[in-house]
C-alpha cells in the first residue's frame, strides 16, 4: 500500500497551485494508507521518537491546542486546529518510497505551477493588467498565489542552478520557462510582502553565484526604473510612510501589541474576536478600515492567539527548520533534483519569514502545506539511510 503514497503525494503536489479540494483529498488518502502500512506506519513512528525535529513539533501542536482551551471563543478557535493536519505532510514526504519517487513529485508541482501562472498572467493582461486586474491564478486569493509563485520560483531558481552541473537541454529549457511564469505571476500579484520575500531568498540562493546575482541586480533596477507604472509605485510605496497601505497595517499592529499586553501568556486564542479588533473597524486617512481577522504579521499574530509562550515554540520550531536544512546539506545527495530542493529549502524559509513580517502566510493552508510537503521533502533526505534505490522502481528513474 506504501508504494501509493507517492502517486498520491504527486496528485497532492498537483493540485496545491490551483484546488485545495484535490489537494486534501489525496493528502486524506495519502495518510489513510499511511495508518494501514505496517512499514510505512513503523517508519513515521521512528521519526516521531527519534528525530530532533519531533520535539518542537509537538510543542507546536501543544501550544495551539492549549490556545484554544484558553481562548475567548472556543468553537471557532477549535475549527483552526484543522491546519495540524497538514503536518502529516512530514512523514508522508519522508518516506523512502517518496524519497525515490522526488524528481516525478518535484515536476508534478512544477508544471501545474506553470500551467496555473500561464493562467493567470493571460487573465493578468486580458483584463488590462495592473492592481486592479492582479493575478488570482485559477480563480484563487491573490497572497496565496503569490506566496505559492513565490516558494516555487525560489524552488526552480535552485534546480536550475543544480541542473547546470550536467546541462541538459530539455530539462533546463523546462525548468527555465517554469521560473520565468512563475517570477512573471509573482509580480502579476502586486504582493509587495511576497516580493520582498522572494527577493530575500534569492539573494541567498544566489549569494555564491556572481553572475546569476549581478543579473538578478540587474533585472531588479530595471524593473524598478521601466517597469509598468502600477508596479513601480507598488514597489515605492513599500518604503513610504504616509501610504494607505502602510498606515493601516500600523494601526493594525499596533492593535496587537495591545492585545498582547491584555492576555501575554494565553493569548485571544487561535480566532481573533472581532470586537478585540476595535469593532472590527479602524477610522484611517484613507477612510474607514474593516479589520480582518488576522495581523498582517506571521509573529505578532502568533503572540496575539498564542502568547508569547507561543511565539517562543514558534521560534523553536523555525530554528529547527533551519538546523534540518543545514543537516541535509551534509547527507548523500542521490541526484541534482534532490541538489536543487536542498539549496531551495532554507531560502524558501527566509522567504517565507520575511513574508511572514507582513503576512500571516504561515496561516493560509495552500501556502504552509506547500512548505510541509518540501520540508518533508528535505526530512526524507536528512533522515534516510544512504542506500541506494531499488533496481527497476519505476518512481525513481
Amino acid at each position: 500500500m506504501a508504494n501509493w503514497i507517492p502517486w498520491l503525494l504527486g496528485g497532492f503536489a498537483f493540485f496545491t497551485p490551483f484546488s485545495i479540494a484535490g489537494a486534501h483529498l489525496c493528502l486524506g488518502a495519502a495518510t489513510l494508507l499511511l495508518l494501514l502500512d505496517r512499514e510505512a506506519r513503523s517508519f513515521a513512528a521512528r521519526l516521531g521518537r527519534t528525530h530532533f525535529l519531533a520535539v518542537p513539533v509537538y510543542l507546536w501542536i501543544a501550544v495551539c491546542v492549549l490556545s484554544v482551551l484558553f481562548a475567548e471563543d472556543r468553537a471557532h478557535s477549535a475549527e483552526k486546529l484543522n491546519k495540524l493536519a497538514l503536518l502529516v505532510l512530514l512523514p508522508l514526504a519522508a518516506l523512502p518510497q517518496s524519497r525515490r519517487a522526488l524528481r516525478p513529485l518535484l515536476s508534478a508541482l512544477l508544471i501545474s505551477a506553470t500551467i496555473i501562472s500561464a493562467i493567470g498572467i493571460t487573465i493578468h493582461l486580458l483584463h488590462g493588467g495592473g492592481l486592479e486586474a492582479r493575478n488570482r491564478g485559477a480563480g484563487g486569493f491573490y497572497m496565496t498565489v503569490a506566496g505559492i509563485a513565490m516558494m516555487v520560483a525560489l524552488l526552480t531558481l535552485a534546480e536550475i542552478l543544480a541542473a547546470f552541473k550536467d546541462p541538459r537541454p530539455r530539462r533546463l529549457i523546462f525548468l527555465g520557462a517554469c521560473f520565468v511564469l512563475t517570477s512573471v505571476a509573482l509580480l502579476a500579484t502586486y504582493t509587495r510582502g511576497s516580493w520582498i520575500g522572494f527577493a530575500a531568498g534569492a539573494l541567498l540562493l544566489l549569494r555564491r553565484h556572481r553572475t546569476a546575482l549581478l543579473a538578478f541586480g540587474v533585472g531588479a533596477v530595471l524593473f524598478a526604473i521601466w517597469g509598468p507604472p502600477e508596479a513601480r509605485d507598488r514597489l515605492t510605496s513599500i518604503v513610504r510612510p504616509d501610504d494607505p497601505h502602510n498606515v493601516e497595517r500600523v494601526l493594525i499592529w499596533k492593535r496587537g501589541l495591545e492585545l498582547i499586553q491584555r492576555d501575554p501568556l494565553t493569548g485571544t486564542g487561535l480566532w481573533i474576536p472581532p470586537e478585540d479588533m476595535a469593532g472590527g473597524e479602524m477610522n484611517t486617512p484613507s477612510g474607514v478600515l474593516h479589520v480582518h481577522s488576522h495581523m498582517h504579521s506571521t509573529p505578532l499574530q502568533i503572540a496575539v492567539t498564542m502568547g508569547i509562550p507561543g511565539l517562543i515554540v514558534f521560534i523553536i520550531l523555525i530554528v529547527a527548520y533551519f538546523r534540518l536544512a543545514k543537516r541535509a546539506r551534509s547527507a548523500e545527495l542521490r541526484n541534482l533534483w534532490e541538489e536543487g530542493l536542498v539549496a531551495a529549502y532554507p531560502a524558501i524559509l527566509v522567504a517565507l519569514l520575511v513574508n511572514g513580517l507582513f503576512e500571516w502566510n504561515f496561516g493560509d493552508s495552500e501556502v504552509l502545506g506547500l512548505f510541509e510537503f518540501l520540508t518533508g521533502a528535505v526530512l526524507g533526505i536528512e533522515a534516510a539511510k544512504t542506500t541506494p534505490p531499488k533496481a527497476g522502481d519505476i518512481l525513481s528513474r
